[in-house]
């Protein structure tokens, strides 16, 4: 094996870690995002709760990755004389040696769908709660227009309850 191979493997073989590492970071939000979509519809705001906090855990672990990952790609374009002013994957892909050149594009396609997915169920989840946040909203609404029109009510003896009397739930009169 020539001095080339080594120095090559030196340099990508940490950044192709780094990637899988932020794949499964990403995979485990999409697990929990469904866990967090499957209690939006069930109503089950404790695990709702919890399901943000794991949320927000697993986003502090991504910006870590990603942060670790581009110190990574600055010093592979340093070392590969790569000319860009904030270097990105796409462009060491292009000067990457095989196999380093198929493995990071298919870790990079990768991340890229698995992103897209997060994003998708992260679209429906807010539609989700937007809905039932309309839903409740028009509940009260309408609620609150029927105290409002409702006639007077008649009492078991037959004579009429003002509103403001009928709208009370208990009748605290003695």
């Amino acid at each position: 094996m020539t001095d080339q191979f080594y120095f090559d493997q030196d340099l990508y073989d940490p950044l192709v870690t780094a990637l899988e590492k932020e794949s499964v970071i990403y995979s485990r939000m999409i697990a929990v995002i469904r866990e967090k979509q499957d209690n939006i519809i069930l109503g089950d705001l404790d695990t709702l709760r919890i399901c943000v906090g794991d949320e927000q855990q697993l986003l502090q672990q991504a910006k870590g990755a990603e942060k670790h990952r581009k110190r990574l790609v600055e010093s592979i374009a340093i070392a590969k004389n790569i000319e860009a002013d904030s270097p990105t994957l796409v462009d060491l892909i292009e000067v990457a040696p095989e196999p380093y050149h198929t493995q990071l594009r298919h870790i990079r396609k990768q991340i890229h769908q698995t992103l897209n997915t997060m994003v998708s169920l992260n679209q429906e989840n807010d539609l989700l709660l937007n809905t039932s946040l309309n839903h409740v909203h028009g509940m009260v609404q309408l609620f609150l227009s029927v105290n409002d029109d409702a006639p007077s009510t008649y009492t078991p003896q037959g004579t009429v309850d003002s509103r403001e009397i009928a709208t009370q739930v208990i009748d605290y009169r003695i």
